[in-house]
């Protein structure tokens, strides 16, 4: 099994949009737990970052690049909701649509498909 250093070799060695979704997506079933286990806690100090600064019900928030969807665990805690997550990963988006994410495919800095005005907030973590 690789191990979290061998997972974010094959991320950080990736040289296009496509070998990056492919490192993601092999990496997507072992994620959560290598991460946490190292102290990432990143996504839910986020989500406790946007619930001070944005009304809860006030709308759809968008997590941007949300890999697993842990940070709509914690979203989901606060009050947020409908979450809708973008990633390049599809074995991430998986485990985020498993958690009730409305989630896509979508390669950060290009225009999203949505409406202006759409999402009450983002978080990308």
């Amino acid at each position: 099994m690789a191990s979290l250093s061998d997972d974010l070799a094959r991320v950080y060695g990736a040289r296009t949009p496509k070998e990056t979704a492919a490192a993601y997506d092999a990496w997507a079933a072992r994620y959560d737990a290598q991460n946490l286990a190292n102290g990432f806690h990143l996504p839910a100090l986020g989500a406790g970052m946007m619930a001070r600064h944005l009304e809860r019900g006030a709308g759809p928030v968008l997590d941007a690049a949300c890999g697993t969807g842990l940070g709509g665990l914690a979203l989901k805690v606060f009050g947020f909701a409908p979450i809708v997550g973008v990633d390049l990963s599809e074995g991430m988006l998986e485990i985020a649509r498993a958690r009730g994410y409305e989630a896509y495919v979508h390669r950060l800095g290009t225009p999203l498909p949505e409406p202006d005005g759409r999402f009450a907030g983002a978080l990308s973590t």
